[in-house]
């Protein structure tokens, strides 16, 4: 093999993208469900245990109960998807690191972007989950029964 010469063919090369970016598209799948899967966790637990006083004032405040819980629910979301996005922003920027000169100086996630993202999917998987948890109850049995 000659320097500077490729040790495999263009071939080889596009064989090789084509099955990064499958298995990137099939991850891609994963990661976002599971994100969204910890924000519904978030929301079912603060449906059952948690108070929600901006609700109850949201309740007081605007008498048309659905407007009040879809604000007051917007307003959980953005709370918790704001909060996941903070408390991961500062481990996601100290592992966007380099690795020296070239290709490899800018290595890692954006923290900014990566973080928001996340908040996205943890806000969204939040609000679902905390307008279904009550329907829940629906479909369990009560120890009395």
């Amino acid at each position: 093999m000659q320097p500077g010469t490729a040790g495999a063919s263009a071939a080889e090369h596009l064989r090789c993208w084509q099955q990064c970016r499958r298995r990137a598209w099939s991850t891609r799948g994963w990661s976002s469900l599971c994100r969204s899967l910890l924000g519904s966790a978030a929301g079912i637990w603060l449906a059952r245990e948690g108070e929600n006083h901006f609700d109850d004032w949201c309740a007081r405040t605007i008498r048309f109960r659905p407007v009040s819980l879809l604000v007051s629910t917007a307003v959980l979301g953005t709370l918790t998807g704001l909060m996941a996005g903070l408390l991961l922003v500062g481990p996601l920027w100290l592992s966007h690191l380099s690795l020296g000169v070239g290709r490899f100086v800018d290595v890692g996630p954006d923290a900014l972007v990566a973080a928001g993202l996340l908040g996205a999917w943890a806000a969204a998987g939040c609000a679902v989950s905390y307008l279904v948890a009550p329907c829940v109850r629906l479909f369990t049995r009560s120890s009395a029964s």
